[in-house]
């Protein structure tokens, strides 16, 4: 019935942003059994392209190498509020803007290249996956990517590693049960909304770092909180997974400000995201 044009999918995955799809590969790790994951993004000389390795210790690798190359195949992640992944999309974007990747893990390897296509071998790991892609990507959009998958905020119990570097583990300056806004898998398919408990973590911004509102340690928006907020569950996002709506948004900052109180210098008190969070809080209390 379909056919897909990997030049146009290619422009949607630009579109999302590249360096986000950098980290679709750490981010399918974490939702696995690993305790450990390596990215690796490096510039290949004199040309407008980057070599991507990242490996894992999922002691059942990739769960069907299929998923790699079927476009809207239904998640198993789709009905887990608790787990990253939704559409079956990141790896797909992710190749359509390489000129060759290899994808190997417990179950064999897919190999995808220009001139002949998608290929599939017998070659396996004893555990874990290792893709290995060369993607298209200036010096910037590589600094980009790096720079974000330093400001992830790794799960405990999962060290991850960016250029040989460890990220830290974070400890939270404050955090709490609440009820918010996720989305879970609807009767028909696809999601609908629906409010349930979880926790918030709160974090100071390390270095130059911009406030940011975290998915289980994935930056899906930047946010007028000074704190880093991460929710523990799916956060109702775009499509393309960069945006949050007004909604959860004030609900959130209602939430935040009633736990960090005690945190927020002066300055912090005249943002307007203080005035949004307390008419928030005033309305739940009607």
């Amino acid at each position: 019935w379909f056919t897909v044009d990997r030049k146009g999918l290619s422009g949607i995955a630009k579109r999302q942003g590249i360096a986000r799809l950098i980290l679709e590969s750490i981010q399918n790790a974490w939702d696995e059994q690993v305790t450990r994951v390596d990215l690796t993004l490096e510039p290949l000389p004199n040309k407008p392209l980057a070599k991507l390795v990242v490996t894992d210790d999922s002691p059942d690798g990739f769960r069907d190498l299929a998923d790699t190359y079927t476009l809207y195949k239904e998640s198993y992640k789709i009905g887990d509020p608790t787990k990253r992944g939704r559409f079956n999309m990141g790896e797909k974007l992710l190749l359509s803007i390489a000129t060759e990747a290899t994808i190997m893990s417990t179950t064999g390897t897919v190999h995808f290249t220009e001139d002949r296509g998608r290929r599939r071998s017998g070659k396996a790991t004893a555990e874990g996956s290792i893709l290995t892609a060369t993607v298209r990507m200036t010096r910037d959009e590589i600094q980009e990517a790096l720079d974000l998958a330093s400001a992830l905020i790794p799960p405990h119990g999962i060290d991850t590693f960016v250029n040989g570097e460890k990220l830290r583990h974070r400890n939270p300056i404050e955090h709490r049960e609440v009820t918010l806004q996720s989305e879970i898998k609807g009767d028909e398919g696809g999601f609908h909304k629906t409010r349930r408990q979880t926790t918030i973590n709160v974090y100071h911004p390390l270095g130059d770092e911009v406030a940011s509102l975290y998915e289980m340690g994935i930056p899906v928006d930047t946010i007028e909180m000074p704190f880093h907020v991460e929710g523990m569950q799916k956060v109702p996002l775009s499509m393309d997974r960069t945006s949050v709506g007004q909604a959860f948004l004030n609900d959130l900052e209602a939430r935040v400000a009633e736990i960090t109180a005690m945190h927020l210098t002066d300055a912090d008190a005249q943002g307007g995201w203080i005035g949004t969070a307390l008419e928030k809080m005033e309305d739940d209390e009607a």
